[in-house]
Parts: structure tokens; C-alpha cells; sequence
């Protein structure tokens, strides 16, 4: 099966060969994957600046049943 695969063949000492799509394909992963991986990083680390001014909303008294 390895055989029929384009992207990766085995070479006569029995190391596996990647071809130039093989190659494509492990770096777009890696890259996506660091991608990933950086922005959990950020989004943990990232402190939100709070909001500047203070929210005031005036709620009716027949909102509220007695």
C-alpha cells in the first residue's frame, strides 16, 4: 500500500521519501497548527481593557411586581 501512495515512497535503503506535495501539505500543517496554537496563547494571556465609562439604565418601577 505504501507503494501506491505518491506523497510519501519508500527509497531502496527503507527510508521513507516525501515528494514535493508531501512536503506542501506537512508545512501548510504545521503552519495551521501554529497558527493554532498562538492564538490560544494570545487569547489566554490577553487581558481586555475594561469599559471606560460606567453603564447607567433606568428600569421602571412596573417592571418590578409587588
Amino acid at each position: 500500500m505504501v507503494n501506491q501512495l505518491r506523497l510519501i515512497r519508500r527509497s531502496r535503503e527503507g527510508k521513507f521519501r516525501v515528494g514535493m506535495m508531501g512536503k506542501l501539505t506537512i508545512a501548510l500543517v504545521i503552519v495551521i497548527a501554529l497558527l493554532l496554537l498562538g492564538g490560544g496563547i494570545f487569547l489566554a494571556l490577553w487581558n481586555p481593557p475594561t469599559p471606560s465609562a460606567p453603564v447607567q439604565k433606568v428600569l421602571p418601577d412596573a417592571r418590578f411586581p409587588r
